[in-house]
């Protein structure tokens, strides 16, 4: 049986510019079975006043509205899921002046932000709180390296660039590795 909240959820964020295999990744990653979506797809497009997707939309859907749906049975525990967010844009030669001129501030700044992009597009990174470990003396090295090696994983994931050299690059020259994964990022704003 088709659960209409699941169409309604389709439906709604069609409309919003998501195209039907954005929303099946999604919803798969949030526990709900592939038939079960296809079946909720299928119902979506037949149902009048399925809405196409908006003209102004081609660039990406708004991520500022974001929709909540309940899990799908009856007999598991309630879960609110949203859409995945996008990426910011933001020019690598800024990032990195802007590491240089704030002496690393902007750096973590921007560390921190792109990994909550990662994060909102199920991306598996460490959480930025974990920088706050950062102020402790002996840990904070540790702490760095395991955050990078996250981040750079991340990163692979998002644009197949090898986490090895990422990391590496980090090491050695931090600026050029944040350039370049903002440079890949800007590619799935």
């Amino acid at each position: 049986m088709v659960n209409q909240k699941v169409v309604d959820y389709i439906k709604t964020h069609m409309a919003k510019g998501y195209s039907g295999q954005q929303l099946k990744d999604f919803l798969v990653k949030n526990g709900y079975k592939e038939s079960d979506i296809d079946e909720a797809l299928k119902s979506a497009m037949q149902e009048p006043g399925s809405v196409p997707t908006p003209p102004e939309q081609q660039n990406g859907p708004d991520m500022k509205n974001k929709g909540n749906i309940s899990q799908g049975n009856d007999n598991t525990s309630q879960t609110q899921i949203e859409p995945t967010g996008g990426f910011k844009r933001r020019e690598p030669l800024i990032v990195m002046l802007l590491g240089f001129i704030t002496f690393g501030i902007y750096n973590l700044y921007w560390l921190v932000s792109t990994s909550n992009e990662l994060r909102r597009n199920n991306i598996d990174v460490l959480s930025p709180w974990l920088l706050f470990l950062m102020l402790i003396p002996g840990v904070n090295l540790i702490i760095m390296l395991i955050y990078l090696w996250k981040y750079c994983k991340g990163i692979n994931k998002l644009t197949g660039h090898g986490a090895g050299l990422l990391f590496f690059l980090y090491l050695i020259i931090s600026p050029l590795a944040m350039s370049l994964c903002q440079i890949e990022i800007n590619k799935k704003a």
